[in-house]
This record gives structure tokens, C-alpha cells and sequence, in this order.
């Protein structure tokens, strides 16, 4: 998927597309394609516009860091969760891009999962791995929102995808919890947001239960207007900071 925002002198792209080679286990074969794409390239043969490529992940934190809840908490880790399953890094209410760009890879994480398997976190925690578990005994979903018409049977699948993503979730957000010290783990993408509350539940029940050995714990919530996080973030992109001045303190 790839998200544009028009009106100005650059034209930032958010792209949710996987480093190449990189894919997960249940999504589409033509996704990974996309790692291989300069989207940059493609698109200035056809715009008279300056274009700059932005990781969706990235792209949702400094969205959050600038109009959502980056207003409340200088330092936060924000999960994206999508076809995909991504992060990023706001330190100091700067966003955090790491040493070749590529921080907050929270999908590409290898995992044991119950039967043994070592797998990514992703092939968990996406939308596409619960598409695939819907999709098995032959349950259709067309959308995201979708998720939240299904029927008693389809909803016991959701239930348990949300039982075994909380179970995937829980160490590695420990560890972020530990290494980076944030104020908050924030949760976005496309996942419907009654789903993300329940995650982010089940995610604080965890960590409550671990509090008495841990020296902080960050509070996990739900994105602030979650669904718009990769297209609000886009003007925050360094290429397009000449272009956007933004003041909102």
C-alpha cells in the first residue's frame, strides 16, 4: 500500500511494503515485491514534485509524535499493526531512525511459537495471519472492519488470534519495556479499534501481573486516531520539514 499527500512543494510517500527479500508467511506473494521497488524513482518520472519514501511504521510514530499522543508522552514505542507488523521509536519527543534507518522492526522479530516453530512475529501478529486462520474453515474478510460483523464461530477465531498475539506480544514488549524505558507502548494500523483495546487490555493484565519485579512499567494504550497514523505522519518526514512548519507547543 502506498499513501500519498499532495498539496505542497514534496510529495512524502508512506509504504508498508517489507524490505526486500522480507515477507511474512501469510501475506500475498506480490507483497514483498515492493521491497524491491524505488517508489521514488517510479513516481518523480511522472510528478514535478521532490518525492521522499517514508516506512508506514515510522511514518504512524511521527504522525502520533506530532498530532496524537506525542502531545502527552515525550518517549513511546508504537506498534503498527497491519498486513504487516511494524514499529517506531520516539525518544525525547524526537523520532528515533537508528543507524541505517531501519529501527523499530518489530515483525522481522524470529519467535518459538506453541508447537515449536521458530517463525517471525509477524506470521502471529498481522492482519494477514488472521485472515489466513479466518480463511481456513472458509471465512471471507473483505476489510478490516469486517472483523467486527462476524459471526459467533468467526469471533471465537479472532478471540483465540487474540489470545496467541497477546502470548507472541508480551516478552518482546517486556524487553522493550526494560531496554528503552518508554512512558508508553502505543498501538496503531489497521486493526479495528474495539480489537486494539482488547489487545492493549490483555498486553497491561500481562505486564500488572509482572510489575512487583520490574523497575517501570509503561502504560500500553491505543494510538490516538490509530486508523490515520501513516498519512498524518508524512508531513514530519525530514524531507518535507521545509515545506510543513510545525508548531504545536
Amino acid at each position: 500500500m502506498v499513501t500519498t499527500l499532495a498539496g505542497s512543494k514534496t510529495l512524502p510517500v508512506s509504504t508498508d511494503a517489507s524490505p526486500e527479500g522480507v515477507t511474512g508467511r501469510n501475506q500475498p506473494a506480490e507483497y514483498a515485491q515492493w521491497g524491491s521497488v524505488a517508489v521514488n524513482q517510479l513516481l518523480s518520472n511522472v510528478l514535478p514534485v521532490p518525492i521522499f519514501v517514508e516506512n508506514d511504521a515510522a511514518a504512524a510514530a511521527m504522525g502520533e509524535m506530532q498530532f496524537g499522543l506525542g502531545q502527552q508522552y515525550q518517549s513511546f514505542f508504537y506498534v503498527l499493526i497491519t498486513m504487516g507488523l511494524g514499529g517506531g521509536l520516539v525518544i525525547d519527543g524526537q523520532y528515533f531512525r537508528g543507524a541505517t534507518g531501519r529501527s523499530g522492526e518489530l515483525g522481522l522479530i524470529n519467535r518459538r511459537d506453541t508447537t515449536g516453530v521458530t517463525q517471525q512475529l509477524q506470521n502471529t501478529v498481522s492482519l494477514s495471519a488472521l485472515y489466513a486462520r479466518l480463511a481456513a474453515p472458509g471465512y471471507r474478510v473483505a476489510s478490516p472492519r469486517e472483523l467486527t460483523h462476524l459471526d459467533a464461530p468467526a469471533q471465537r477465531i479472532v478471540d483465540d488470534w487474540m489470545e496467541n498475539s497477546v502470548d507472541a506480544l508480551e516478552e518482546v514488549l517486556l524487553s522493550i519495556n526494560y531496554l528503552i524505558n518508554p512512558e508508553a507502548i502505543l498501538i496503531g494500523g489497521r486493526l479495528p479499534a474495539t480489537l486494539v483495546e482488547r489487545l492493549a487490555s490483555r498486553l497491561n493484565d500481562r505486564f500488572r501481573s509482572r510489575a512487583a519485579t520490574m523497575p517501570s512499567v509503561a502504560h500500553i494504550r491505543r494510538a490516538a486516531m490509530s486508523d490515520d497514523r501513516p498519512l498524518s505522519g508524512l508531513p514530519s518526514c525530514p524531507s518535507a520539514t521545509d515545506f510543513y512548519r510545525l508548531d504545536l507547543h
